[in-house]
């Protein structure tokens, strides 16, 4: 069964999370870390986000983004820096 769609709506909150597979880890060195940042960084001006917060270790990512007052599609957003973060590891 397929999940409802997601509401979107300007100044909506999300949470973001990114896993490695298996447990495994995402970031291998300290310039991985910065590298995703940079990333994140070009996303939010990209879409017009504002991150909340972000956490990162080995293992995972995870931030909090609000849409700054107009309607986002979440889905493109997360893709694109998915996509960008992919192309780079």
């Amino acid at each position: 069964m397929a999940r409802p769609l997601r509401i979107e709506y300007p100044g909506a909150w999300y949470h973001v999370m990114n896993r490695g597979r298996r447990g495994e880890q995402v970031f291998l060195e300290e310039a991985d870390y910065q590298t995703f940042l940079e990333l994140l960084m070009e996303s939010v001006e990209l879409w017009n986000l504002r991150i909340a917060a972000y956490c990162q270790t080995t293992t995972i990512s995870w931030f909090k983004t609000i849409t700054a007052g107009q309607k986002v599609k979440y889905d493109q957003e997360r893709a694109t820096l998915r996509m960008r973060a992919t192309g780079f590891w």
